[in-house]
């Protein structure tokens, strides 16, 4: 038996069941050969009349099949059985499976073990609660989006939900006859789902569904909210009323069990309370911003990038730049490309206008092995073709369970670009931006987040690439094909031990450990019997190539003596070793 779950795949240490639930048991393993057979499974009840509740048991009868007349196949064979038992009351328990072989119908061997569970009301399952809203972090007054004669109204429905999510139904409202929704994409973690919509006279009804799990995650308390749904709306021939609002009138969702999800419980705190299930689609001319220099109705990387480009040569500026001012001083200056990067990082550019883009196949995004000491790694990130790029957003997902973000190191890219970062529910957006250009054209822009490992805890996790939004020196925007970069953290490296040098040797031989991430490693000179005679090396190594030497002395430094002897690296679970010989005689 490989593997033994009691009760609901949650990851609980013991198993918890809740009181008055059959408790399901699932039994996984393998066979030597073909030969054996898993001919039952079966509850074995409780007997024993002791004052303390326990546990039925499990026997599983495997047959080795010696009287058969077939041809077995040798090798491994995986097994796996389930079985449920009856509920029971509060208690801890231990889960008794007794494994019996039997051969030509007689029983030749038992063997037993224990498994220990709870049954408490506090394993009782948890249902979350989730929060719609169009507009996380918007006033209560100002517009969601704007629509005109062929120019559609773009809006964005984002989800805080406390549980993992694999379907959604909803139904959305206009207050308006005369708009109507037009489009409907999944967006965000539902983009693998599948979506499903229909018009309605007052709206649109929509059905996301997934058939790989549950791929909307829970959310932090202080992580931004994930989009999940984008909506069109367009204005038919008859001019809108001045504002329209978009209401999501029903909402249902399901997690992976397929039990439905509650909207969690708001309060309404005063005149600032914004309701979140409904949005404001005005009509009419834009209302100015302070950070969409091309006029977009969105604030995006593109438009930092034109700020600096309009800093560099004033002729590129256009329309006066007095209403730019971010920082509210007075004047257009590098400050408030930096208070508008600040701006525009924290937020998602999920609805941004297509507008005009350029094709940018050949950019490519990498992110390479962990670099420096396991307590701070640095992860390396490169853009290949940097030379076309005049800005860019990339958002990153971390283990902020393990790690802090400590900063942005450009040591690797050309001191003529600027960078600002946003960290936020396990997220860090990084933007970057050219503030001139450089003497020698960079082809490349390389550069590397720090992380710090927070007090007590170990390393692991990945640093996952989640989105990345490029814009030319012009601004405009760059289509490339990015695909999805991950980067484990943690865990032992994968190491590689070169050949000693020389072989055989009298005096000294040199050999070389290569890890492609930080670890903990030992190194040592072993004799044929596997015995440890010296450790060359034995804690933290960086990533990288690192060379040792053998002088043919032992521990308590008296000289070995001439024959065959084992040097050895491990990290983790993997081990490597190679032969060397030690000839001290001519």
């Amino acid at each position: 038996m490989d593997h033994v779950q009691i009760g609901p795949p949650d990851g609980r240490t013991p198993p918890c069941v809740a009181p008055g639930d059959s408790i399901p048991v699932f039994i996984a393993g393998h066979f030597p050969n073909g030969c054996f057979t898993l001919a039952k499974v079966e509850v074995l009840p409780d007997d024993s009349m002791g004052p303390m509740p326990r546990s039925p048991g499990v026997r599983l009868t495997v047959e080795d099949c010696a009287c058969c007349t077939i041809v077995c196949v040798d090798q491994p064979v995986r097994w796996s059985a389930s079985i449920k038992l009856p509920p029971l009351p509060a208690f801890a328990y231990k889960l008794p499976v007794e494994l019996v072989r039997t051969s030509c119908n007689s029983t030749i061997a038992r063997f037993a073990a224990g498994y220990p569970y709870v049954v408490s009301d506090s394993c009782a399952r948890r249902i979350g609660c989730i929060l719609p809203s169009f507009d996380p972090g918007g006033a209560p007054n100002e517009c969601d989006a704007q629509i005109g004669p062929g120019q559609p109204a773009r809006l964005t429905l984002f989800l805080r939900s406390t549980t993992a999510l694999s379907g959604l139904q909803g139904e959305l409202a206009l207050s308006d006859s005369t708009l109507h929704v037009t489009r409907l994409a999944a967006a965000g973690p539902a983009q693998g789902m599948r979506l499903r919509w229909a018009p309605t006279p007052r709206g649109a009804r929509f059905a996301l569904i997934s058939d790989q799990g549950a791929p909307i995650l829970p959310v932090p308390p202080n992580g931004p909210a994930p989009p999940v749904l984008e909506i069109e709306v367009e204005q038919g021939a008859t001019a809108p009323t001045p504002v329209t609002l978009l209401d999501l009138v029903q909402l249902l969702a399901a997690d992976g069990a397929g039990q439905e999800v509650p909207w969690c419980p708001t309060l309404a705190a005063g005149p600032s309370f914004r309701y979140a299930a409904y949005a404001r689609i005005c009509s009419g001319p834009r209302p100015v911003a302070h950070c969409d220099f091309n006029g977009d109705g969105r604030e995006d990387i593109r438009d930092l990038v034109l700020m600096v480009r309009c800093l560099r040569d004033s002729a590129l500026c256009g329309d006066s730049t007095a209403h730019f001012d971010c920082n509210r001083d007075g004047t257009f200056t590098l400050d408030d490309v930096l208070c508008c990067a600040g701006s525009i990082l924290g937020q998602d550019c999920v609805a941004c206008p297509p507008g005009e883009t350029r094709d940018a196949r050949d950019l490519k995004l990498g992110l390479g092995p962990p670099v420096g000491r396991l307590p701070s790694p640095g992860l390396p990130i490169r853009i290949e073709g940097g030379s076309t790029i005049g800005g860019a957003r990339l958002t990153l997902r971390f283990p902020e369970d393990r790690y802090d973000v400590s900063g942005v190191d450009l040591a690797g890219a050309a001191p003529t670009w600027i960078h600002v970062t946003h960290v936020s529910g396990g997220r860090v957006v990084i933007g970057l931006i050219k503030a001139a250009d450089a003497v020698v054209p960079e082809t490349d822009i390389a550069f590397t987040l720090q992380l710090a490992l927070k007090p007590g805890r170990e390393p692991g996790g990945e640093v996952a690439l989640e989105s990345a939004e490029l814009a030319a020196p012009d601004g405009v925007r760059l289509a490339a094909n990015v695909p999805a970069l991950r980067q484990p953290l943690g865990g032992a490296p994968r190491i590689a031990l070169s050949e000693n040098r020389p072989n055989p040797f009298a005096g000294s031989t040199r050999f070389a450990v290569t890890l492609d991430r930080p670890g903990l490693v030992e190194v040592g000179i072993y004799d044929l019997g596997g015995r440890r005679l010296v450790t060359l090396h034995r804690g933290e190594l960086p990533a990288g190539t690192r060379e040792f030497s053998w002088d043919g002395r032992l521990g308590d430094g008296a000289r070995a003596r001439d024959g065959v002897y084992f040097y050895r690296a491990a990290a983790g679970t993997e081990t490597l070793a190679r032969k060397l010989v030690l000839l001290q005689s001519p």
